[in-house]
């Protein structure tokens, strides 16, 4: 399978602030990783009757600022759980191509974490 990324670098001091839960619905949002962490966010979706679908990842610090993103198209899976696992493992060779240590991984999928 070949994955074409797209690739977006941290630029000046572009900064993404956390958010917390929502009092209204009560789910939670992205919170920062501890110090000198970095937090990796990773999530595939799929359209299975087309077989086809993506992932995405964001990299950032424990100053919540951005680092980076990628994304990529995912063709011919149609198994949910090895859509996370492959953009898990994309995101892991993503931080190791950038040099980051002390990763933290967080995903939605509940089988895969």
């Amino acid at each position: 399978m070949r994955l074409d990324f797209l690739e977006i670098q941290r630029q000046g001091q572009g900064l993404v602030r956390p958010t917390e839960v929502s009092a209204s619905t009560g789910q939670q949002q992205w919170s920062p990783p501890t110090q000198r962490a970095v937090k990796l966010n990773f999530d595939a979706g799929l359209d299975v009757a087309n077989r086809v679908g993506g992932l995405g990842l964001v990299l950032r610090d424990s100053s919540s600022h951005f680092i980076a993103a990628r994304s990529a198209p995912l063709k011919g899976i149609v198994d949910p759980l090895i859509a996370e696992a492959i953009a898990a493992r994309e995101g892991l060779l993503f931080a190791l191509s950038l040099a980051v240590e002390n990763v933290l991984m967080e995903g939605d999928s509940l089988s895969l974490i």
